[in-house]
């Protein structure tokens, strides 16, 4: 888990220094950049012919990213975005395509969320 974390945090300082697509993250060479653009485009060909409802189920690191450039924060913010596992994030797309974040992190059983946790 410390691990995971330490390659985040590593991610977000990369991120404030240089361009998204000049930090690369996997031995593949694909960039954060690369990664969200085509997340970004997949995203917006599911929209392109809206349904009336689409469910996106990602990784915790990608809904952070995704989520990150829908609220027109920096990307090396991403970690101000809590995901526990299993969350539901909820987005409204508007006729043009803005996105409206409704409901953020939302899961059932977080004793934190329900005020019963300690911090």
């Amino acid at each position: 888990m410390r691990a995971v974390a330490r390659r985040y945090i590593r991610l977000a300082r990369e991120l404030a220094r240089c361009p998204a697509h000049e930090v690369v993250v996997d031995e593949a060479g694909r960039s954060i950049g690369s990664i969200l653009d085509a997340a970004w485009t997949a995203l917006g060909e599911c929209l392109d012919d809206p349904p009336e409802r689409v469910l996106l189920v990602a990784h915790g690191g990608l809904n952070r990213l995704l989520l990150t450039r829908m609220l027109g924060l920096p990307l090396h913010r991403f970690l101000s975005l809590d995901q526990d596992f299993a969350c539901v994030n909820v987005i409204e797309f508007g006729r043009r395509g803005r996105p409206w974040v409704r409901a953020l992190n939302v899961t059932v059983d977080d004793p934190f969320k329900a005020g019963e946790g300690r911090v």
